[in-house]
């Protein structure tokens, strides 16, 4: 059996913010009623140009039926970066998803671990979050390692 392709929605961007010098957060606005559901730690591609998209993991939480977040390294100054940096609140966007199978076993009630680097977090901050609301009991580990101190963003969000 084939598998079916995935939807391709629009949405509209309620902000773009600076977490760091390299890092910006986007919040993009799913219209009312929009039949869009996802599992912690997949992501979406989003469409940049006609010929052009780039997959940015989503950061919100499935609870979050009203938006998505999503978190780029603007360093590169690449198609994805330029995109970003440009948007503006209010406009649209243009997305496929929810894709991936990168996801926690809720199932198994084994310690969960989580190594990341950079923007490399961010679809584990769904899942942690994810876990978290949902009444995890077990143990959560979490290693994330940054080049430099003012690297950091997100600290508060996994402080406890």
């Amino acid at each position: 059996m084939a598998a079916s392709a995935p939807a391709i929605y629009t949405a509209t961007v309620d902000y773009v913010r600076k977490l760091n010098e390299k890092v910006y957060v986007a919040r993009f606005l799913l219209p009312q009623g929009a039949p869009f559901s996802f599992t912690a730690g997949q992501y979406c591609s989003f469409i940049i140009e006609q010929k052009i998209r780039r997959s940015l993991s989503i950061t919100s939480v499935p609870a979050d039926t009203g938006y998505i977040d999503v978190c780029a390294d603007i360093t590169p100054m690449g198609p994805a970066s330029q995109w970003l940096l440009k948007l503006a609140p209010g406009e649209q966007i243009r997305f496929l998803g929810p894709l991936g199978r990168f996801i926690v076993d809720r199932e198994n009630p084994r310690e969960k671990v989580f190594l990341a680097t950079g923007t490399g977090i961010a679809p584990f901050r769904s899942m942690i979050t994810d876990a978290l609301q949902g009444g995890w009991e077990g143990n959560i580990r979490l290693i994330w390692g940054q080049r430099y101190e003012e690297d950091i963003f997100w600290n508060e969000d996994f402080a406890h």
